[in-house]
């Protein structure tokens, strides 16, 4: 399908949908993260696409865990890779 809208429409902007963009950036979380609903990141990310206030809070808490442990290295490249789609 999106081969189709590709080739259909090839300078039409391209947005992501919000539910799948929260859905990748989680799954970068460390696996112990991601089994823990009740794990902070979990509720910053989950209002993060709401407003840049929220989206810079949930990128505070990761990069303060990223500085302290590598396993959150995969999650803080996401959150640098989407920076600018979410701040759009």
């Amino acid at each position: 399908m999106v081969n189709g809208v590709r080739k259909a429409w090839p300078d039409a902007e391209k947005w992501r949908c919000a539910w799948h963009l929260q859905r990748n950036l989680a799954d970068k979380f460390p696996s112990v993260v991601q089994q823990d609903l009740t794990d902070p990141l979990h509720g910053k990310l989950k209002h993060a696409q709401l407003s840049e206030e929220n989206w810079d809070a949930y990128r505070t808490l990761l990069r303060t865990r990223a500085a302290a442990n590598v396993g959150y290295a995969a999650a803080e490249n996401a959150a640098v890779k989407f920076d600018g789609l979410i701040r759009t």
